[in-house]
């Protein structure tokens, strides 16, 4: 779910367990590039190096809730944004 902390926009995740996150810099969203025609894998960084899947309702969710931006190579991307820190999901492409 999409919170408020300090007047910065922050996603927190709830993990099976019932453990919450908020993504940010303690814990990245990391998005692992598949082989062509296979989906990406979004994972999440709990702790000590301790990656959870990110289910795909979620990972649609998060979608969602990105922004495309422009980068310096002049392509577009969608970046999600939690606590001041900025997540690729990926290139946009035409």
């Amino acid at each position: 779910k999409r919170i408020t902390r300090g007047g910065i926009q922050g996603i927190l995740l709830t993990t099976r367990t019932k453990e919450q996150v908020l993504l940010g810099s303690e814990h990245p969203l990391i998005i692992e590039k598949r082989p062509p025609h296979e989906p990406v894998l979004p994972l999440v960084q709990v702790r000590d190096n301790l990656n959870a899947l990110v289910s795909r309702a979620v990972y649609y969710q998060l979608v969602e809730w990105a922004n495309e931006q422009a980068t310096t190579k002049g392509n577009n991307q969608l970046m999600l944004e939690s606590m001041g820190c900025h997540f690729s999901l990926g290139d946009l492409v035409d």
